[in-house]
């Protein structure tokens, strides 16, 4: 079976795990590079989450990612 795009950010938690894991390589590997990343991401999904009239269930996670990397 092939995995999809789709897939594999579903298996790291949504924009908001691989944000979180890009965080961390940040600081594992000091990329200012990595670092822009998980933040554009970030970026993208809360532009994302803000068009929404409901909150979707993802958006829990993101808070749980905020509260953790703060």
């Amino acid at each position: 079976m092939k995995n999809t795009i789709s897939d594999l950010v579903s298996f790291l938690g949504g924009t908001s795990g691989i944000s979180l894991f890009l965080f961390y390589a940040s600081q594992f590997n000091n990329s200012e590079k990595d670092y822009n990343r998980a933040f554009s991401i970030l970026e993208e999904t809360v532009a994302l989450y803000s068009q929404t009239a409901v909150a979707p269930p993802s958006l829990a996670k993101m808070g749980w990612m905020l509260n953790h990397l703060d």
